[in-house]
């Protein structure tokens, strides 16, 4: 081999290395802490991950008024999903997509809500609700 094609596949190898470290997301809470944005433009939607284990989410549809949610959150052992704890289940459509089966009524029973934690390819880190339908929280700071 040549020194020249041993450069090459020396440089290939360590390139490889950063762009998989690159993609891969924050493993701990620290990593995780910031200001996430629903990437949805029909309503505002932020949600806060504190660095101590809290969490407030603000919610703002076109036509409500603002709802604040807050409680713990935590990070699951694989570092693959992050879960808010008694996160307020507020509109059925929303969690279950089946339609609105509150009748209007604001729903109090708390659940657990999970957030899939990746990093897309341009390095920022985001965490899905519905992924599958592109609904996003992405960090902001």
């Amino acid at each position: 081999m040549s020194a020249r094609s041993s450069r090459a596949s020396g440089t290939a190898a360590l390139l490889a290395a950063a762009l998989l470290c690159a993609c891969s997301p924050p493993r701990d809470v620290a990593g995780l802490s910031g200001t996430y944005v629903m990437s949805k433009p029909w309503n505002a939607d932020t949600l806060v991950l504190r660095a101590d284990g809290r969490y407030v989410r603000r919610f703002k549809a076109e036509d409500a008024p603002q709802a604040v949610d807050s409680g713990a959150w935590f990070l699951t052992r694989g570092a693959g999903y992050v879960g808010l704890r008694a996160f307020p289940k507020r509109w059925a459509f929303v969690h279950d997509l089946m339609g609105d089966t509150t009748n209007g009524r604001v729903l109090t029973t708390p659940t657990m809500l999970s957030l899939s934690v990746r990093r897309s390819w341009r390095g920022v880190v985001r965490l899905g609700w519905y992924p599958e339908f592109n609904w996003w929280y992405v960090r902001v700071r």
